[in-house]
């Protein structure tokens, strides 16, 4: 069975990962995209003529058609975790959203510390709203919690 809390961790401990790739593969498409443009199109009658434009121009046009499908079909997948991310997040409070970031996103250390002082809470409280957070996050990206927390046990 999946734990869909965890598996929400999962997803947050990701997200600058996700914001950087999503940002490298546009540049990445953008490129592959000119390059796309500035070669040279084999045209139907020199082919017939046998004159012309080589295999390898062609070749080179079809590996740069090849690695933009596969930049495309990667940027949706990150496109898709990063749009999951904000769903879960606009259901929440920006007090709960803080904690989430402070916890699983940014990597602070001493960040129960940090929220303690930054939203004059005690430290037990800070980890009972992270819990709250988290279920209401894996909520709204998933659908679900872990089967424990869905059965009480």
């Amino acid at each position: 069975m999946v734990d869909y809390l965890m598996a929400s961790v999962r997803l947050l401990r990701r997200k600058r990962m996700i914001g950087a790739a999503l940002d490298s593969l546009q540049e990445q498409i953008e490129f592959l995209e000119e390059e796309l443009t500035s070669c040279r199109t084999t045209s139907y009658d020199s082919i017939r003529s046998g004159g012309g434009r080589t295999n390898a121009e062609e070749d080179r046009r079809l590996a740069i058609l090849a690695r933009l499908d596969d930049f495309r079909a990667r940027y949706r997948v990150m496109h898709e975790q990063m749009e999951q991310i904000e769903r879960g997040y606009s259901i929440l409070s920006p007090y709960q959203q803080d904690l989430l970031e402070t916890f699983f996103v940014s990597g602070e250390k001493y960040c129960a510390e940090k929220l303690c002082e930054r939203h004059f809470k005690e430290r037990s409280q800070i980890y009972r709203d992270r819990k709250k957070a988290i279920k209401r996050f894996s909520l709204a990206v998933f659908g679900s919690m872990s089967t424990e927390d869905l059965w009480g046990a």
